[in-house]
């Protein structure tokens, strides 16, 4: 008896091992979906961003320090806490990241001062009864269009900025600089340079600032 149930065994062991082959003709579908996680943007931004311009005979230096020497057209800027000769920002987020930045000021802080775009303006350089600021401003060595306090530039017809449309819309082009592929500890370099008309002729105020607006946005770039 004993030696029956042995073979009866046997055969159960035999036939699970053998049974996977009736199944064989049988398809299991596995499906996974993923989802991508966009990073946080993380930037650090300048502590503080500021110039001055020389309307005088005087000489700045770079540490911000007059030295008589005739120089009156020099625009200088306090790069102050920053690794070189630009407001700096740094990419902290892992991850590449895209930047929109664009760029506004009064053109009339007073009656006879105006700054403008130094690349696109219509600033009439002969005439002696106005003073004016004409500012270059790069970002990585794109330039940065100067707008007006409604967001217009400064031509004989303005073209205004369409923040409605998105940042990164081709509406824009020209008026919002875009910066793609900045890399993880990247870094986006900002600078201004420029010059005054009729520095020599007309007086300088204390009442002659301008104070320029920078506004930016930062978004990850998904991998393609």
């Amino acid at each position: 008896m004993k030696k029956l149930i042995s073979a009866v065994i046997a055969f159960m062991l035999a036939a699970c091992i053998t049974s996977p082959a009736v199944f064989a003709e049988e398809i299991f579908k596995i499906t996974a979906e993923s989802v991508y996680a966009t990073p946080v943007v993380n930037v650090t931004m300048p502590k503080s961003m500021s110039f001055i311009f020389n309307p005088y005979d005087i000489k700045i230096t770079e540490k911000g320090s007059v030295d008589p020497y005739k120089n009156n057209q020099k625009i200088v800027c306090s790069y102050e806490d920053q690794e070189g000769d630009a407001w700096v920002i740094t990419n902290h987020s892992g991850a590449p990241i895209r930047a929109g930045v664009y760029a506004w000021a009064e053109k009339y802080v007073t009656s006879e001062f105006a700054v403008c775009d130094a690349n696109k303006n219509t600033v009439d350089r002969s005439d002696e009864t106005k003073k004016y600021l004409l500012l270059d401003i790069e970002a990585n060595g794109e330039r940065v269009t100067l707008l007006d306090s409604r967001l217009r530039t400064d031509e004989e017809e303005p073209k205004k900025l369409n923040i409605k449309a998105g940042w990164w819309s081709d509406e824009n082009d020209g008026m919002i600089t875009i910066l793609n592929g900045i890399e993880d500890e990247g870094k986006i370099e900002i600078t201004i340079d420029g010059d005054t008309v009729n520095a020599g002729d007309l007086t300088w105020k204390k009442s002659d600032k301008v104070t320029i607006g920078f506004v930016f946005n930062f978004e990850v770039e998904e991998p393609a």
